[in-house]
């Protein structure tokens, strides 16, 4: 299946319970206002018109029988046909009410017409009907006869104008007029006999027994089906608009890319928070232990790197983001926790020399730190670290943070210098989780820059704030550059965190401090 599709499906699958909501509602009201409204009957009468030629053995051309319905299909139509109708009906009606409740359709390829009467009373329909076709019948009739009289007339006109004309019965000019009186009385005799077109009632309406509308199983039916289409169209277009991950699942399909946790809008300190943290750090472990058991090699992008200095025991991490204000900082804020309660060393490191905001998160000082380590090539970074006490529980781990410090015009350059190696490799020897907190990738170059030094690469995808094409352009570049993604973070869900212990308590209602505010 292509991916598209996939991506499609698993949009509407995403919305389900509210398309399915949606297609509820439409159909039960449709089907409501139905059963509500006033029936109506429908009864239908067939009429035939016969032309004169075909009266007399000819077969007609398709476009000259078209023609012959359309001009009798107008002549249905006349104020004279309806007050016809009108008066044969019991109780009698007017001519305007008449044509409300009648009207007249060709069956196609045929000159056969449908008259149909409609009413709310079924009897009174077949009424409406009936004597709508015989009304048509009857005014054809009427209209042949007014025809063939005129034509007669004007014949009889025409012989008696010659007769007197006749001067000497024995004369040439006399005989002349004697041949031409007989020729004419000949034409009146082929005219009186000939056939003429007529409209023929061939088959009289019956009362229905049933309504033609409302129906409302099959308007529910037909109510479903539209409102299960518009729905997916409306969630399609949306999700089009509105260029955002409806869930992590759907994030997911989309990158291509593990999901290792999910964030909700929480505090670093309230409990939702902290056990999502921990399901993170718990699924990059496995990450790792799973990449050192290939051979004991460090696996980037599926493939398998034995030169990628993973042989010692500590392990760097990179946190980045597709855009600012996605949640990185915050996400390497509650995962340096939530692996320091771990029970190891773990140094957070502001790599966003741009505009750092590590320091808020954790509570620390935002200077001095790692742009003056750079600045003053000083290789040995311990001296610029800042204690930060671990969550309560913790089985003695550490947790130092190194700000960002003073902001850097040349920031990428300083993170690819040789003191920056010298630096990350000082750190590894004293930490066992290294975790740099990393500028955008998109807005500029750094997060790439520093990935080289790191063994793994966490994404963190908002579901407010981080676009699809963001996203996408961000996985697509850390992968062109081998950078080590092992997943991704999707925060603030809106997933249900669920808890679990003895005596669980509802977490406090959510009050976000200034220090939360650029998630």
């Amino acid at each position: 299946m292509p991916t598209d599709t996939r991506q499609q499906l698993h949009t509407i699958w995403t919305y389900r319970r509210w398309l399915a909501l949606f297609v509820i509602v439409v159909t039960v009201l449709t089907y409501v206002l139905a059963k509500r409204q006033t029936p109506t009957y429908k009864a239908d009468a067939l009429v035939q018109v016969v032309s004169a030629s075909e009266a007399g053995g000819q077969i007609l051309p398709a476009d000259a029988q078209q023609s012959l319905v359309n001009t009798y299909l107008r002549i249905a139509q006349t104020d004279p046909v309806y007050r016809l109708g009108a008066a044969s009906m019991t109780p009698k009606t007017n001519d305007l009410t008449f044509s409300e409740h009648v009207s007249l359709s060709p069956e196609s390829g045929s000159a056969v017409f449908d008259a149909t009467g409609s009413a709310t009373v079924a009897a009174q329909a077949a009424a409406y009907s009936n004597a709508y076709a015989n009304a048509f019948s009857q005014y054809v009739e009427q209209l042949q006869n007014r025809q063939r009289q005129s034509t007669v007339a004007r014949i009889q006109q025409q012989i008696n104008a010659t007769a007197a004309q006749a001067g000497q019965p024995n004369s040439l000019q006399a005989t002349q007029i004697e041949d031409q009186v007989k020729a004419l009385e000949s034409k009146l005799s082929e005219t009186v006999a000939a056939p003429s077109d007529a409209a023929r009632v061939i088959g009289t309406a019956a009362v229905p027994t049933s309504p033609s509308s409302p129906r409302p199983k099959l308007n529910a039916a037909l109510a479903l089906i539209g409102s299960l289409v518009l729905g997916i169209a409306a969630i399609l277009i949306y999700a089009a608009l509105s260029d955002r991950y409806r869930d992590a699942d759907e994030a997911a399909s989309d990158l291509d890319v593990p999901l290792l946790g999910e964030i909700p809008r929480a505090g670093l300190q309230e409990q939702p928070s902290i056990e999502s943290f921990r399901r993170l750090r718990t699924a990059i472990e496995f990450e790792f232990s799973r990449a050192q058991g290939v051979g004991g090699a460090h696996a980037r992008n599926g493939e398998v790197h034995a030169d990628a200095g993973y042989a010692s025991e500590a392990r760097t991490l990179l946190v980045t983001a597709a855009e600012r204000g996605a949640g990185k900082s915050y996400t390497t804020a509650g995962l340096s926790r939530a692996l320091a309660a771990g029970g190891v060393r773990v140094v957070a490191v502001d790599g966003d020399l741009r505009k750092p905001t590590l320091h808020d998160q954790l509570g620390t000082r935002s200077a001095p730190g790692l742009g003056e380590a750079l600045s003053e090539r000083i290789e040995q970074i311990e001296r610029f670290a800042q204690a930060v006490a671990v969550p309560r529980g913790s089985r003695g781990g550490e947790l130092d943070v190194i700000a960002a410090g003073r902001p850097m015009s040349d920031a990428t350059e300083q993170l690819s210098s040789s003191t920056m190696d010298a630096l990350v490799a000082d750190l590894r020897r004293d930490y066992r989780y290294v975790v740099f907190d990393s500028s955008p990738v998109l807005p500029v170059v750094d997060a790439v820059v520093l990935a080289r030094h790191c063994d793994g690469v966490v994404v963190v995808v908002d579901a407010k704030r981080t676009r699809r094409r963001d996203a996408r352009r961000a996985v697509a570049t850390l992968r062109a550059t081998g950078a080590p993604i092992l997943g991704f973070v999707y925060n603030r869900t809106q997933a249900q965190i669920a808890s679990y212990g003895y005596g669980d308590v509802p977490a406090a209602p959510i009050e976000r401090g200034p220090s939360e505010v650029l998630r």
